[in-house]
């Protein structure tokens, strides 16, 4: 396939790693799933597409705390696009997918206000301030965290413009 082919010849390629690790993980097809992640170990470990893997193997092991913290991690690296620009399409699958899986840590009940702050931010980082401020100030009035009051404050000052 395409994508397969695309990351063979750049495993750097996040939008083709994310939109394999979508495929292969909602197809259940495990066997693809673990060679996608140890090529992208091998290959290119700090292509983010590698932390959606991980996190989708702990949602279905229902390792709700590594989960979450892969999705921490992978969401710090997505960047707040520029004012009145669009995110990156790799930037936006790649959230997709986090929010996918937040969805699943969110259900199961742990640490919902973390989930909130995560989310926000996959939100900002996909230009929907609306959604991002309501997430984000949810999780900030139940934690006053200053990492989370920071990111509200920046998607406050967006929505303003």
């Amino acid at each position: 396939n395409e994508l397969a082919q695309a990351l063979q010849l750049n495993p750097n390629n996040v939008l083709a790693a994310v939109l394999l690790t979508q495929l292969y993980t909602e197809g259940g097809d495990h066997e693809r799933t673990a060679e996608l992640e140890a090529t992208l170990q091998k290959y290119a470990p700090k292509n983010p597409a590698l932390l959606v893997l991980k996190m989708s193997r702990s949602v279905a092991e229902k390792d709700y705390a590594t989960a979450l913290s892969l999705a921490d991690e992978a969401s710090s690296g997505l960047p707040l696009p520029a004012a009145g620009a669009q995110p990156s399409q790799e930037s936006a699958n790649l959230g997709n997918s986090l929010l996918s899986m937040l969805q699943v840590v969110f259900a199961a009940n742990f640490d919902q206000t973390k989930c909130l702050g995560v989310a926000g931010w996959i939100y900002a980082t996909q230009s929907r301030f609306p959604e991002a401020a309501q997430f984000l100030g949810r999780a900030y009035e139940m934690t006053g965290d200053p990492r989370t009051g920071e990111r509200l404050g920046r998607v406050r000052a967006r929505m303003q413009n």
